[in-house]
């Protein structure tokens, strides 16, 4: 799990030593994704994403 201005954010072990420190998601509104960037810049610029809660 990472910290993330989204708030913690769940990844697969493996993936942790690709990721930096800080990380920020940000909402590219004009395309309509997500982008992912940490310390050393952008690492996804379209990053998927899985929504785990419970629909009420």
């Amino acid at each position: 799990m990472v910290d993330s201005n989204l708030g913690p954010i769940l990844i697969k072990d493996y993936s942790a030593e690709d990721l930096d420190e800080h990380l920020t998601v940000h909402l590219n509104k004009t395309l309509n994704t997500m982008q992912l960037s940490g310390d050393g810049g952008v690492i996804d610029s379209d990053m998927g994403f899985l929504d785990f809660t419970e629909k009420k």
